[in-house]
């Protein structure tokens, strides 16, 4: 062959090779977002609230992606496992999970990887205050009888928490400290059990959100003593606040759907804006007032810095109390 023949063949087999190329990457672009499965990953075991928080929205985003969105749990690593799964997970816009308040908090004691530069974020549909149970029958009736206790027997109370040094809940415990109150704080990582503690004997207290005990509340199980926020929660009007004790720190939870961080614009976008009719749906006002957490929806962008805010209110607080951290 000659080298003129030679230089024809090859260009034209790459030419034809960019061709497929730019082909492919244009159907691609061009494929219509969704046309199959998603997968919706909650970053906490079943039964605790980004499990219920995630299986509420399944069905009503399948509904409004017009394709099947299918929920699982990937836990460990304080919510750390989930979150990886998903902004680890290809950039096509077919895998999403929840993120917590616990999760982003245990990044300062170097749990996971990633953090808020390393995903995109899609929305924000949940917030709630933290309260502090006691069993239904127990001896203490009020908060104020609570602190006069701790306060004349320091380490003994023994309190069920999340499993998350340096999240909101131990941040509260040691700023309680600092004042003189101080806890005997026993973790649990799975919700199911830190909700069986007080019901079993296991603890005297419990650190919690209303709305993942909501059946035990109902059931006349437990009973909120205290809410930590400077404002009465609208679900339970007749729980005092925690500055009524003159106390004046208070960390709310959330929980927000992300995705992998280089998922096209186009599909981010159709993602946020199921996920904001689902949020603002009946059924899923339903779910939050069930669960003490509604909120006003948020889009990626306020997702985003509300985030990135706690975030920096969580490392301030850190600092305050003396906890070292791995940042």
């Amino acid at each position: 062959m000659s080298t003129t023949a030679y230089i024809r063949k090859t260009t034209g087999i790459v030419a034809i090779g960019l061709a497929l190329s730019v082909a492919a990457s244009g159907s691609w672009a061009a494929e219509k977002f969704p046309n199959r499965p998603i997968d919706i990953i909650a970053n906490y075991g079943p039964g605790g609230g980004a499990d219920q928080f995630v299986r509420a929205l399944a069905p009503l985003l399948s509904r409004e992606l017009g394709v099947k969105v299918q929920p699982s749990n990937v836990t460990g690593a304080q919510g750390n496992a989930g979150v990886h799964a998903v902004a680890t997970a290809k950039p096509d816009g077919y895998t999403i999970g929840s993120i917590t308040a616990f999760s982003v908090a245990s990044w300062l004691q170097g749990y996971g990887k990633l953090r808020a530069k390393d995903m995109s974020f899609i929305g924000l549909g949940q917030v709630t205050d933290s309260m502090l149970f006691v069993p239904y029958k127990s001896k203490f009736k009020n908060f104020k009888e609570i602190l006069a206790h701790v306060k004349a027997n320091p380490g003994k109370m023994k309190l069920a928490l999340g499993a998350s040094f340096g999240g909101p809940d131990d941040l509260t415990l040691k700023y309680l400290a600092t004042k003189g109150y101080k806890w005997k704080p026993i973790p649990y990582e799975l919700p199911a059990e830190r909700y069986a503690a007080p019901l079993g004997g296991h603890v005297d207290i419990m650190y919690e959100e209303p709305g993942d005990v909501r059946q035990f509340i109902d059931a006349k199980q437990i009973r909120p003593v205290v809410v930590f926020s400077p404002e009465k929660n609208p679900y339970y009007p007749d729980v005092p606040k925690i500055t009524d004790f003159g106390f004046d720190m208070y960390l709310k939870n959330y929980r927000a759907i992300i995705t992998a961080k280089d998922v096209p614009a186009d599909r981010q976008k159709i993602l946020s804006e199921a996920l904001g009719r689902a949020f603002t749906s009946p059924e899923f006002k339903k779910f939050c007032d069930r669960t003490a957490t509604c909120t006003a929806p948020r889009n990626p962008q306020d997702t985003r810095a509300f985030i990135e805010n706690y975030y920096g209110t969580m490392k301030k607080y850190s600092k305050q109390f003396g906890i070292p951290t791995k940042e």
